[in-house]
């Protein structure tokens, strides 16, 4: 049986754990809010003179931007889950194998909370809260588009003479 090498930083902690959960702590660009934005302007456009296609559409665009308010939900959770882990071996690090003594949980948190790694992980979990939120906004507008698409086809049906 062979033991597994210890970290030797957090860095080493952070890489490892970054490999396993599909770089959760540095998100390529394509995550980035601003693009969330712009993608979400765009699928929330009405063409009204093709309302078929729209209303056919509607369900598939609140699904694929369910699965992303999902996989952020899951991101945030392995992240509060790393976060935790970093706390303790940084609490660890710094209570048991300093050469000096900090005396208050407040003065060893003042330094946890100031190690490079725990501010990565917290930026990138409101980043993550961040998001969630906005795909929470974003479900319901197409809640909403969905009834404003049920009033352009009635609108239409009156157009056409016909009954609602």
């Amino acid at each position: 049986m062979t033991k597994e090498k210890n970290p030797k930083s957090f860095k080493d902690v952070l890489r490892k754990n970054e490999s396993n959960s599909e770089s959760i702590i540095n998100p390529s660009d394509d995550d980035t809010l601003s693009k969330l934005r712009s993608k979400v302007a765009v699928d929330l456009e009405i063409d009204k003179d093709n309302i078929k296609n729209e209303v056919a559409s509607n369900c598939n665009k609140y699904h694929r931007y369910l699965e992303l308010y999902q996989k952020e939900n899951e991101v945030e959770s392995k992240l509060q889950i790393l976060k935790k882990r970093a706390y303790g071996k940084l609490y660890h690090k710094l209570k048991f194998q300093n050469n000096f003594r900090l005396k208050s949980k407040d003065e060893i948190e003042a330094y946890i909370y100031s190690d490079k790694t725990m501010i990565q992980i917290m930026n990138r979990i409101n980043k993550c809260k961040n998001t969630i939120e906005y795909l929470d906004h974003v479900l319901q507008l197409f809640k909403m588009r969905g009834y404003a698409l049920k009033e352009l086809v009635d609108i239409a049906k009156l157009e056409a003479g016909g009954f609602i």
